[in-house]
């Protein structure tokens, strides 16, 4: 029987591949790190930055190689186009890495909601490069060591994953918020730009991230989940008065652009 020749690492994957490797483990690391005292928190700023500079790159290296091929014959294509990235995943994703970094930075230590959907996001993507080019039809050691067993259930859970990634993302809302105590640390523009970061993510209908396509729907619908069990829970016990003023805010936050 003739054996299957095994699959070829292209420049772009071999990208993906380090970007999601450096994402990973510095970011683990720098977690990790931040929960040991002493001089193990000196290297936590390092870790952190490398972790969402390694995703920046993937996430800038993908809009690249997909517009390539649809150059802007005139302003209203460009603009279109450009509407279009701000619209994905990896733009938008950008902009949490940049928010984050600058965060992360100011407060001198890793702050781990933050960097925990880089992580996810880039175990998923490590994941399924490893299983395309390790499965060999359950007869290799990738099967024999339960790996493919593994990389199955994490598929059946992916849903929960990006339910966390959603989760996390919003709760950091809460620290930038708890800093206007902090004169240290408060920056009204920093919690503009993350709320109008946050009302992309309710609106975004993409459902890929670094060469990853979801099992099941799409960024929005994991972020409406994650707001309207926070209506549920904590916005509709709110006094009458209270939800008055902060309907005007939700109207805009809901409403697209």
């Amino acid at each position: 029987m003739a054996q299957t020749t095994p699959p070829r690492m292209d420049f772009r994957t071999a990208v993906f591949t380090a970007c999601a490797l450096a994402t990973c483990t510095c970011g683990t690391l720098a977690v990790f790190g931040a929960l040991i005292p002493g001089r193990a928190r000196e290297y936590v700023a390092v870790l952190t930055s490398v972790a969402c500079y390694a995703s920046m790159i993937a996430f800038a290296y993908r809009i690249a190689y997909t517009t390539k091929t649809r150059a802007p014959r005139d302003v209203a294509t460009m603009k279109t186009m450009i509407v279009e990235i701000t619209q994905t995943n990896g733009f938008q994703m950008i902009v949490y890495c940049a928010i984050g970094v600058l965060g992360m930075k100011r407060r001198r230590g890793a702050n781990a909601p933050a960097l925990a959907p880089l992580i996810l996001l880039s175990f998923y993507q490590l994941a399924a490069t490893a299983h395309k080019f390790f499965e060999r039809d359950g007869r290799g050691y990738w099967s024999k060591l339960g790996f493919s067993r593994a990389f199955a259930t994490a598929q059946a859970n992916m849903e929960l994953a990006l339910a966390m990634c959603a989760t996390m993302e919003i709760s950091l809302l809460t620290p930038m918020l708890l800093d206007f105590l902090s004169k240290e640390h408060r920056s009204v523009s920093r919690v503009l730009a993350y709320v109008q970061f946050l009302r992309t993510r309710y609106h975004c209908q993409d459902n890929t991230i670094y060469r990853i396509k979801f099992t099941a729907h799409n960024t929005a619908y994991y972020h409406r989940e994650v707001w309207s069990t926070m209506d549920e829970k904590l916005f509709q016990k709110l006094p009458v008065a209270a939800r008055g003023r902060l309907q005007f805010i939700a109207t805009w936050f809901t409403t697209p652009r």
